[in-house]
């Protein structure tokens, strides 16, 4: 990625030497000028800068920079995950850094599959809950995963609730029905069971509601569409089926907002991890952690060659 790495600086072009990334610059100001709260710990870091390296001038300074706010965008994204790559197949895969309790987790998935089977023959294109039925095979999908990933559950369970709301709301699905209201509740139900029984949801939780990002309009979520189907087509497994799906869901307007602010935060958390792996192991920065992925030579270059996933990541580091 090093051709169009964010700082820009100290790179040959056809008209002679890149221009600087003054991007961290320009944000600090706008940013002054709106009114806007700093991040004071990144801001911190910055300052702390050894004076040799600031008296480099910026195409040393503003690399370390942009380094330093990679680092805050990954801790702002966390998604208790991780994305390592399968060295058998060479694709990329996503693993949870935690998991819920085996009673809990069969506790939940007991009760989501009743759930969904209440609806079973009542759907059709006639029947009183055909609407709904997407949200009932979502909630079946989620009663019969294998050892789903706490967060992944949450997600089903919650985007679940959500679309069904807002069908009700829209007078898809019938209003005042005591089956439909039931579904709503036992599925968020379900979410917080979740949370109460797995810190690291009820951290991802928080981190979302804390995101920059999402509290902009959701139809900023092109650029990472396009960089999570390049993405995706290393990947395997949940992340390759869960990358194109989330940005479908971001980018579809008649989903609720939260379904797609939630759908584009797992993408920022995941295109992150991904664009610093590559980077890390290109030897172009020394921003890693065990969350982000460990990714051999082959892959790192094949995936630097998208101009997408850079440009995802230049959007996600202007939030910082």
């Amino acid at each position: 990625m090093k051709a169009r790495a964010p700082t820009g600086g100290g790179e040959e072009t056809a008209r002679g030497p890149a221009a600087e990334d003054w991007s961290f610059w320009v944000k600090w100001y706008d940013d002054a000028l709106a009114g806007l709260p700093p991040n004071w710990e990144m801001f911190e870091e910055i300052a702390l800068i050894e004076p040799e390296t600031w008296g480099k001038g910026p195409r040393v300074v503003n690399p370390l920079i942009n380094d330093i706010r990679a680092k805050h965008l990954r801790k702002a994204t966390f998604n208790a995950e991780r994305i390592v790559e399968n060295t058998q197949t060479g694709k990329l895969a996503v693993l949870a850094t935690s998991d819920l309790p085996t009673h809990s987790l069969s506790d939940i998935q007991n009760k989501l599959l009743d759930l969904a089977e209440v609806f079973d023959g009542q759907g059709g294109a006639n029947g009183p809950y055909g609407e709904l039925m997407p949200e009932v095979e979502l909630t079946r999908k989620a009663a019969t995963l294998n050892n789903p990933s706490p967060i992944r559950l949450y997600d089903m369970c919650r985007r679940a609730a959500l679309r069904a709301e807002a069908r009700v709301a829209c007078g898809e699905c019938p209003k005042g029905d005591a089956l439909v209201e039931d579904f709503i509740r036992q599925l968020e139900e379900a979410t917080f069971d979740i949370m109460g029984s797995n810190a690291a949801v009820r951290d991802v939780a928080t981190s979302r509601a804390q995101f920059r990002m999402l509290q902009a309009a959701p139809d900023t979520g092109g650029v990472l569409a396009t960089a999570a189907s390049d993405i995706a087509a290393h990947s395997e497994g949940e992340l390759a089926e869960e990358l194109p799906g989330d940005a479908q869901l971001a980018l579809d307007p008649a989903q609720p907002d939260e379904v797609r602010k939630s759908a584009l935060y797992v993408l920022a958390s995941r295109i992150v991890r991904v664009y610093l792996g590559v980077r890390k192991t290109l030897s172009e920065t020394h921003e890693i952690s065990k969350d982000v992925a460990g990714i051999s030579k082959n892959l790192a270059i094949a995936l630097g060659a998208y101009p997408a996933i850079q440009a995802a990541m230049n959007y996600l580091l202007s939030l910082f």
